[in-house]
């Protein structure tokens, strides 16, 4: 099965954004990321209520901007082409394809993905 992502600009890597680092070499957000999971969580109780796991909620967290260790991906290459096309004019975007065999993609609701997501609530 064929994934794309889309980026604004083809010099970002393909990680999730609480991967990312410093020039140093040390993480930007993973050291807080039990921390900053469970302040946005609290303030915004009633945005996560109907979230059924851990997995909705680092989706919809995203939306809030939090970085989180989920990569966003589509099967459909035209949603990868408006991602790449968004950033600023002067940038060159990029849309990557991945392949991945059908027996090891994985869903929202299987174990692997329940305990990726929930990787999240540890402390360092």
């Amino acid at each position: 099965m064929n994934f794309y992502r889309g980026h604004s600009n083809s010099k970002y890597k393909l990680e999730p954004s609480i991967l990312r680092k410093k020039e140093n070499g040390s993480f930007l957000y993973l050291e807080d990321e039990n921390t900053t999971y469970n302040e946005l969580l609290t303030q915004n109780y009633d945005e996560f209520r109907g979230d059924g796991s851990t997995f909705d909620r680092l989706v919809r967290m995203q939306h809030f901007s939090l970085p989180t260790r989920l990569l966003d991906i589509s099967t459909n290459p035209l949603i990868a082409l408006y991602f790449a096309c968004k950033g600023v004019e002067e940038t060159t975007g990029d849309v990557i394809s991945i392949k991945v065999p059908k027996d090891k993609i994985k869903y929202f609701d299987s174990d692997t993905a329940t305990c990726i997501a929930n990787l999240c609530k540890l402390k360092k």
